[in-house]
């Protein structure tokens, strides 16, 4: 049987292997920033947060036991290597926010020219009327 030490190890195992591909996730985020290629981004950020909700929920599972004796955790050599990696991640995150914010205004000074643009076209109606006659010939 399985003890408890060995249950959350196995846990935060599998924590640093989600962690570890959330940092890759994010090296693609910030190849597509430094190219501009922002056409996938959206796509990107969602499978982004699917990604940490889903280390969200691992995480429950051996954080009540980490609670319960933070001594007993605070050397294992797999919460440390975890701890790096979130902290890795929250520094690229830092540094990406600004970045991706830019973005988000630029696009969302486009949609607003465009609407605009919409605006001034769907008000625009022609001076001169147009009208069918129909002429017989007997």
């Amino acid at each position: 049987m399985e003890t408890i030490q060995e249950s959350v190890e196995q846990s935060l195992q599998y924590s640093i292997e989600q962690y570890t591909a959330i940092l890759r996730h994010s090296d693609n985020l910030v190849r597509m920033l430094d190219t501009c290629e922002y056409s996938g981004i959206g796509h990107y950020a969602e499978e982004l947060e699917e990604m940490q909700s889903a280390a969200r929920k691992n995480d429950e599972v051996w954080l009540s036991h980490f609670r319960d004796d933070p001594q007993q955790w605070q050397d294992n050599a797999l919460l440390v290597e975890r701890m790096q990696l979130v902290h890795t991640l929250l520094e690229r995150n830092e540094a990406l926010m600004p970045r991706l914010q830019a973005v988000v205004a630029v696009a969302r000074s486009e949609q607003a020219r465009l609407n605009e643009g919409r605006t001034v076209i769907a008000g625009y109606t022609p001076s001169v009327k147009h009208t069918r006659q129909i002429t017989r010939t007997a």
